[in-house]
């Protein structure tokens, strides 16, 4: 199955402000976004705005679920695919570059992250179960800190 969006942001975010009426200066206003940073997106020259932005821009279109879930789809779906990307060229890196070997505390974090980005056939991930990644990374780091310092 292809996850692949069918439109990027930009083209989505125009489609929808257009068949509404609005400029890029009103719907800057009823969002509460600047209206270069909206002209950006439109123009693919800004593909990952924060998600605080696209919810402002979903509720001043007046957006309905499934709207907002391919505008959704356009900035989620890239972003995984790149992160997959990432993580698949840090596996061919070289032995040289090889990390020191690691605690089982971020052996496990890493672990989630590796699932996190999903299988090779470009599918979004299953939300991953689990404890909190940045909490167990915080808890190795102090257990770390903790060594360091003898107690």
């Amino acid at each position: 199955m292809d996850n692949t969006p069918d439109i990027s942001l930009g083209e989505a975010l125009r489609i929808y402000r257009v068949s509404r009426l609005l400029g890029v200066n009103e719907l800057g206003q009823r969002a509460k976004v600047s209206p270069s940073l909206i002209s950006l997106i439109e123009k693919g020259k800004h593909s990952r705005p924060r998600l605080g932005t696209l919810r402002a821009l979903c509720e001043a279109l007046g957006l309905d679920a499934g709207e907002r879930a391919l505008l959704v789809k356009s900035v989620i779906v890239p972003a995984l695919m790149q992160r997959r990307d990432e993580m698949e060229s840090l596996k061919s890196m070289p032995a040289t570059f090889a990390m020191p070997p690691l605690d089982p505390n971020e052996e496990a974090f890493l672990e989630r992250c590796r699932r996190s980005v999903g299988p090779d056939d470009g599918s979004i991930p299953a939300p991953v179960r689990g404890p909190d990644p940045l909490e167990e990374m915080r808890k190795a780091q102090d257990a770390t800190a903790a060594e360091g310092r003898g107690t």
